[in-house]
């Protein structure tokens, strides 16, 4: 049997790149801690016992503790990453693509571990 490592490193963060699609949107790049499966499935059963905004509002809050950094400017500065700014990604095909690459359900053939463990882990 071969040896596999599948399994994500405590303390690392990973870089996610989706390409700018032309005439759609300018594409993004982010730094993330991966949203594990527990943590997913608490915002998904989220939207069967509250309803849609309670869903919504906890998967903004779930993308914006694990975004460590983006490529998002406000026009002077970075934007900052808050759940409102994450709720702001557009067009919805984006958002949906970052969220997908954090909860590994689709892949991100861009995206690397990064070389150092992240400031927020011990």
């Amino acid at each position: 049997m071969r040896k596999t490592n599948n399994r994500i490193r405590d303390g690392y963060d990973y870089r996610g790149i989706i390409e700018p699609s032309e005439g759609f949107h300018e594409g993004i790049e982010f730094t993330y801690r991966p949203v594990l499966a527990e943590d997913a499935d608490a915002v998904y059963s989220q939207q069967i016992k509250e309803g849609n905004a309670a869903y919504h509002k906890l998967l903004r809050e779930t993308m914006a503790e694990h975004l460590i950094e983006w490529s998002e400017w406000d026009g002077e500065k970075m934007a900052e990453i808050t759940p409102e700014a994450v709720g702001k990604i557009y067009p919805n095909e984006l958002f949906w693509s970052v969220w997908n690459i954090m909860t590994g359900v689709s892949p991100n053939k861009d995206s690397v571990e990064a070389d150092t463990k992240n400031s927020s882990e011990g």
